[in-house]
């Protein structure tokens, strides 16, 4: 991976700069939202998350430089998509955003004769679907064991209340740096 040195005085500029970008790219992602491209959609929404993580990077390297220390040297923040990914799921809070997968095996199922109802303690979550693999194989029709395939969505993720959701936090965090900006 190439890496690249910036300097520790531009840092806070980088990170505005990545979150209204975010902010700009969800904003598409929601246009297309509306007009049904659900794949499409999600997409620039794994860009959007992508770029906050960016800023959530940068953010990690200005805190952890030392004083006087002029410049950053830096081979994830701008080449490594699962680092940003991973760094945004990490400073998100609400998990709707993050497209959980459920283990489906782990869900009571409802009998043919009677109706028995079972809490369930706690969502079995197998993982998440907010990945670079998952944006790329979405992203793409493939050819695969003599048949054209198309990576779906999970069915159960609700994308307009995930975008809203993603779009609150980034705000709040937005205004929190810049508030705590000199």
């Amino acid at each position: 991976m190439p890496t690249r040195t910036y300097p520790v005085s531009y840092i806070n500029e980088g990170i505005k700069k990545c979150l209204q970008n975010s902010l700009d790219i969800l904003d598409s992602a929601t246009i297309l939202l509306e007009k049904d491209k659900k794949k499409q959609a999600y997409i620039l929404y794994t860009f959007a998350i992508e770029e906050f993580g960016k800023a959530c990077l940068l953010k990690k390297n200005r805190d952890n430089a030392t004083t006087g220390q002029l410049t950053i040297t830096d081979n994830v923040t701008f080449t490594d998509h699962k680092a940003r990914i991973n760094e945004a799921k990490s400073n998100l809070t609400c998990p709707e955003i993050k497209i959980l997968t459920i283990d489906i095996s782990q869900i009571p199922q409802f009998g043919t004769s009677s109706v028995e109802f079972k809490p369930i303690t706690s969502f079995p979550i197998q993982g998440d679907f907010l990945s670079h693999e998952n944006r790329m194989a979405v992203m793409y029709v493939d050819y695969e064991n003599n048949q054209w395939v198309e990576k779906e969505m999970p069915s159960y993720f609700e994308m307009t209340s995930a975008f809203d959701k993603f779009k609150s936090e980034v705000e709040v965090w937005k205004n929190n740096f810049e508030s705590s900006l000199p």
